[in-house]
């Protein structure tokens, strides 16, 4: 399951950084990487404090 979301993660993130490189602006090629970088971030602190929150409330088998 970790691995399914975080390819998931890479490849939305690579996506969006090919999309953005095919801007000819280069600082909205900037604006977009550092976008997709707080988006990653985002999306990883939310991934690991839902885990932690799983791995808490998980019974002891």
């Amino acid at each position: 399951m970790k691995k399914i979301i975080a390819s998931g993660l890479c490849t939305i993130s690579l996506f969006l950084v090919a999309m953005a490189t095919l801007r000819s602006d280069s600082l909205t090629v900037l604006a977009t990487v550092s976008l997709v970088a707080m988006l990653v971030a985002a999306l990883s602190l939310l991934y690991f404090v839902g885990l932690a929150v799983y791995q808490s409330t998980e019974k002891p088998q």
